[in-house]
């Protein structure tokens, strides 16, 4: 099992700080989509692709929980 902790972080992090970037706008505006696309792997399970895997779960699980914000 390989875990690579660099590309985890980096992955989650790109997808939490972006939408900031754009969300005062959206709220001033009453308006906007935000669109995090994930993959198949977030739901299945690949051999030796740990992180990604578990990266691209993040991403669904923290989409859900910033829509619920």
């Amino acid at each position: 099992m390989f875990f690579s902790p660099i590309f985890f972080y980096t992955t989650i992090k790109k997808t939490f700080v972006t939408p900031k970037v754009f969300l005062a706008k959206m709220m001033e505006d009453h308006t906007g989509t935000i669109v995090n696309i994930s993959s198949a792997s977030s739901l299945a399970r690949d051999y030796g692709m740990t992180t990604y895997n578990a990266s691209k779960a993040a991403i669904v699980n923290m989409t859900h929980a910033m829509a619920m914000d």
